[in-house]
């Protein structure tokens, strides 16, 4: 819950609408008291700590949202989109991806799902969501992210749907529309880089 008084420092996020769809590496890096934790990670030792081993530079926590009760079709999507994250970070969530998921989860309580997902959110350092199929749950995830300042990317294919107003909207999210695989990756190789 916000305390009175306080507000959500909304710049470290692009204004423009052009801006929201590809940031920079300079964009996202212009200034190192406004990176995030993730952020930080993600400069590589030679980007200016070079005292720093590749052993002793923190892989980031991600963490990936997808549909699951709102339905799982992407479910063998998710899984490859889950494969390729792992060369950037430790996924927390590579459960998302399993398409036997609904019958492993039927046998967990509603609050376990919630407190345990919650846990990996406080822990990740950024948060990746595939949007293409609506879900309650990944919106709530957003918001969630969006609520502790965590880096947040959507990606959804814009030919399948179109994306909520809600996020759509939000200057927050940084939102990324492709059509095939290999757009996706791309994607992730641009967030990361």
């Amino acid at each position: 819950m916000l305390s009175a008084g306080r507000r959500i420092d909304y710049g470290t996020y692009p204004s423009r609408l052009k801006d929201l769809r590809k940031p920079s590496r300079k964009m996202l890096f212009a200034k190192e008291d406004r990176m995030t934790n993730c952020e930080k990670r993600m400069i590589s030792p030679t980007d200016g700590d070079t005292d720093k081993t590749a052993a002793e530079v923190k892989r980031p926590r991600i963490y990936f949202a997808g549909s699951i009760r709102g339905g799982r079709e992407d479910a063998r999507l998710y899984r490859r989109l889950i494969e390729y994250l792992k060369k950037y970070g430790d996924v927390l969530t590579e459960h998302v991806g399993d398409p036997s998921l609904m019958s492993i989860e039927e046998a967990e309580t509603d609050r376990y799902i919630y407190e345990r997902d919650v846990s990996w959110l406080r822990q990740s350092d950024i948060v990746i969501a595939e949007c293409t199929s609506p879900s309650l749950g990944v919106g709530y995830e957003l918001c969630y992210a969006e609520r502790h300042e965590k880096p947040a990317h959507i990606l959804y294919r814009s030919s399948e749907c179109e994306l909520s107003a809600m996020l759509s909207g939000d200057k927050y999210f940084i939102i990324h529309s492709y059509e095939t695989e290999q757009e996706a990756f791309g994607i992730i190789d641009g967030i990361f880089s």
